[in-house]
């Protein structure tokens, strides 16, 4: 697990990957590219749209270490708009892929796959819900909180070498999490800076309760 000591001391980074190929595609397994046409107030409109699977993200809290575990990839659509921020520090998340799934259980096995930890539905705190990408795509996320501690690790993490995924773990102290969310050297995903807010607001109601209703 990579340690952040605040942004004067830069967390390494491994070395980017090369893009091999960049092409158009007619199918895949994660987005369903449509254009659509409707009517808005007697006007005919079209909009292209990339259908895509609803997801769940975790904002993770380390009790006895006292501070946040994030992760930490490599996203090839950042680095094509800015080669500098190719690894973006990010919530542990995953995609509802699966019908058969809730997203209270989508959401605990993504705890335990990408980092580790193994706990029960019933120590999830709902956050909230929003979309995403509402001008492509519109995907549902729903967003949850757990606490957890060296009791819940059962394994080192870092993702399904099945599908492909490295990830690496990020812990940063609660007394950093501001100079954390202002290191431009350390590029977030939207979902984890909402969520550290939320953490704040209810911080206190947070420490004295295990129940996933606040």
């Amino acid at each position: 697990m990579l340690l952040y000591n605040g942004k004067h001391s830069p967390l390494d980074t491994p070395e980017l990957p090369k893009i091999i190929s960049d092409e158009p595609i007619k199918d895949s397994q994660y987005i369903e590219l449509r254009r659509i046409t409707f009517q808005e107030e007697e006007k005919t409109k079209i909009w292209d749209i990339a259908k895509s699977h609803n997801s769940v993200a975790v904002l993770l809290y380390e009790k006895e270490m006292q501070g946040f575990v994030f992760v930490r990839q490599f996203r090839v659509s950042v680095f094509l708009k800015n080669p500098k921020h190719g690894y973006i520090y990010e919530l542990c998340a995953g995609l509802c892929d699966k019908d058969n799934k809730s997203v209270e259980q989508t959401t605990i096995e993504e705890i335990e796959e990408e980092c580790g930890y193994r706990i029960e539905t019933s120590q999830l705190c709902k956050i909230n819900e929003f979309y995403s990408s509402v001008g492509m795509n519109g995907a549902l996320q729903n967003l949850f909180y757990a606490q957890i501690d060296s009791k819940d690790r059962v394994n080192a993490g870092g993702g399904n070498k099945n599908e492909n995924e490295n990830i690496e773990l990020v812990f940063v102290p609660r007394n950093l999490i501001h100079e954390f969310l202002d290191d431009e050297n350390c590029p977030k995903a939207q979902s984890l800076c909402y969520a550290v807010l939320w953490f704040e607001k209810y911080e206190e109601t947070l420490k004295n309760s295990s129940s996933k209703n606040l």
